[in-house]
């Protein structure tokens, strides 16, 4: 009898009852919870050298009818428990299988466990060795005349233990195969019979035999001398499971991926895809792909999928499964925004769609348009030999009203959050102000720069503006009736300067050369300068409406990638390629961007998609050739 040393694994299930009412009548609906303990057998705890076993990890799977639960305990350090919650009550059925550090099962069992209403179950699933296989093959020497053979299977510890196996006779060779062998140290024997029953040669080797593996070995005698059999044994395992395996899921497409194989004679590797952990799998591969990355736009967006994938060496040897990797079903976005888009190559009427590419038709925001802080608003400002016109109405075109200036600028112009200012400048360096109503026109300052730039603070008490003297870049401040100019930051190039919706910091992007760009973060009044993040090229900055979120355009590769961090420089993520003129919708759940078309390095066109920030969807939203579409907004629909 072994002795069994008991792990307890905690899967306490915490009880809980949940309440339905329908129809004025309550119905109670009751839930159990389970406690799982193991029985391993002492030599393995103990890696007796009786047994080659290697023990990393347990997974637990818990079934009832079509639910099914997994959790993964890795035994690297303690050994801890895990839970599962409001567990129906019934008959769950337990298994559980220890790997080793390869991903192999080494240890099994299998329980059921009752869960009553309002109660703990405990169930005990005793663990045992999972046993390798033998697969042989021997080669006759050309002088034997061989009619049978037997192999034997030796236990070195215990010779009283013996496996025996004949041969299978083909021609010059037998096979054999070997199933339940303990995983150890063997002493493997090959007897050859000839017509008569006569021993005519034997041989002797030994052999380690791995748990839960296909051990494929070929048989071959060098020598032959008064019936002693002289044999090599050339020892096949099949390739160790890929690891790794994980994967991002858009739309349309799972992209999946894992780490390259260990061994040096890997083939290619196969892909199985199933709607459950216990379901039949599908292969995608009709053969061995000989990369680390897979593609799967068969996939239906209200399923979920469970990925596995295959190892296949030089010699036809494949290797167990990988662990699977899930790719959640995902919902498709609310069609409650309307994009605003235009030709950025032609004229300024913009049209739009919604975010599912539904519903295109012309749209009355034009490109150069401002638009209110809530999205509501826009402001149309043109110009007609320095008589300057500002048109204010509604997005739905509604409570239009404007107003003509002689004498103005409007090459920059900002508006401030709540509609009351414009401020205008022509680059030229004077800075003017007036109300929206066209009131309280007057020259706020005359800077000896050229500017590039301008806004103001979210209460409308300072400007801010970039200004160039053709040496230095600088990014300013002043009070909105023209006195305290400070500086705020200075470099040889800085672009794309954007208030936060909150109004307390700054970003911008700054660059010493052509090659080092950085993005940058600062305060309003000057203080807590940071760099962020670092790249060849970085541009574009577009803070999330709700200010936690910054994305940005980043050359990758001679590709635009699109970026995304927190504003504290953390959560950085990175998505597609070929980004440019990134927009969030009003609620910052999801970013709208253009991105290219290529062919043979050639610029094709430019079409709109769609991205949630978590990652979890993507999709493409407009399907157009030659067209380069720009997105101006997002807006409520």
């Amino acid at each position: 009898m072994k002795n069994f040393k008991f792990i307890s694994i905690c899967f306490m299930i915490i009880i809980s009852s949940l309440f339905l009412i329908s129809c004025g009548n309550t119905v109670k609906i009751t839930t159990g919870g389970l406690t799982i303990t193991f029985q391993i057998p002492d030599e393995i705890l103990q890696q007796s050298t009786n047994y080659i076993i290697d023990l990393s990890k347990v997974d637990v799977t818990i079934s009832k009818n079509s639910t099914s639960f997994n959790k993964t305990i890795d035994l690297s350090g303690d050994l801890a428990g895990a839970s599962f919650e409001d567990l129906e009550t019934g008959a769950w059925n337990i298994e559980v299988i220890g790997k080793n550090s390869a991903g192999y099962g080494v240890l099994s069992g299998s329980a059921t466990g009752n869960v009553t209403k309002s109660d703990t179950t405990n169930a005990t699933v005793e663990l045992s060795t999972v046993l390798g296989l033998i697969s042989a093959e021997v080669i006759f020497p050309a002088e034997v005349n061989v009619a049978n053979g037997i192999i034997t299977l030796t236990n070195p510890l215990n010779e009283a233990i013996q496996l025996t196996k004949n041969l299978d006779i083909t021609q010059n060779s037998g096979t054999s195969m070997i199933e339940d062998v303990l995983p150890t140290t063997w002493n493997f024997v090959v007897e050859l019979f000839d017509a008569s029953n006569n021993l005519v040669a034997a041989g002797e080797k030994s052999i380690d035999i791995l748990p839960g593996q296909t051990t494929n070995l070929q048989v071959t005698p060098s020598a032959v001398q008064a019936g002693h059999l002289d044999i090599s044994l050339t020892v096949h395992m099949p390739p160790s499971s890929p690891v790794g395996v994980s994967g991002t899921r858009y739309n349309d497409l799972v992209v999946l991926s894992w780490l390259p194989n260990p061994e040096q004679n890997i083939a290619g590797y196969l892909v199985y895809r199933s709607l459950s952990l216990t379901a039949a799998k599908t292969l995608l591969t009709n053969q061995t792909i000989n990369v680390n990355t897979f593609y799967d736009n068969t996939i239906n967006n209200s399923e979920t999928y469970y990925y596995w994938v295959v190892a296949v060496d030089t010699a036809n040897y494949y290797s167990n499964l990988s662990e699977p990797w899930m790719a959640a079903k995902i919902s498709e976005p609310i069609a409650n925004y309307q994009i605003v888009y235009t030709d950025y190559f032609g004229n300024s009427t913009c049209y739009s769609t919604d975010l599912n590419g539904q519903g295109f038709q012309w749209s009355r925001v034009e490109r150069s348009d401002l638009l209110s802080k809530d999205r509501t608003q826009l402001a149309r400002v043109t110009e007609n030999d320095w008589d300057v016109t500002i048109m204010m109405m509604n997005i739905d075109g509604t409570n239009r009203r404007e107003f003509t200036k002689p004498n103005l600028p409007s090459q920059y112009v900002a508006w401030s959050d709540d509609c009351s200012k414009f401020v205008l400048t022509n680059g030229g360096g004077t800075i003017y102000s007036l109300n929206a109503d066209g009131t309280n026109v007057k020259e706020v300052y005359n800077l000896e720069e050229e500017l590039s730039w301008i806004d103001l603070s979210s209460d409308g008490q300072s400007i801010f503006y970039v200004g160039n003297d053709y040496i230095t870049r600088r990014l300013y401040k002043i009070d909105a009736n023209g006195e305290n100019q400070v500086t705020l930051a200075k470099a040889k190039s800085l672009f794309w300067p954007s208030i936060s919706p909150d109004g307390t910091e700054i970003v911008y992007i700054t660059s010493s050369d052509s090659e080092n760009y950085t993005l940058n973060l600062i305060n309003v009044d000057g203080t807590n300068h940071r760099v962020v993040y670092t790249s060849d090229f970085t541009s574009m900055p577009v803070w999330s409406p709700d200010g936690s979120r910054i994305a940005f355009g980043d050359k990758s590769n001679n590709l635009t990638c699109l970026r995304v961090m927190d504003r504290d420089g953390s959560n950085f993520e990175s998505y597609y390629t070929n980004v440019s003129y990134i927009q969030w919708t009003p609620d910052s759940s999801h970013i709208i961007f253009n991105s290219k078309t290529m062919e043979e390095s050639t610029i094709t066109g430019m079409d709109l998609y769609i991205k949630k920030d978590d990652g979890s969807y993507f999709r493409q939203i407009t399907f157009t050739d030659n067209i380069f579409e720009w997105v101006i907004t997002v807006l409520p629909l």
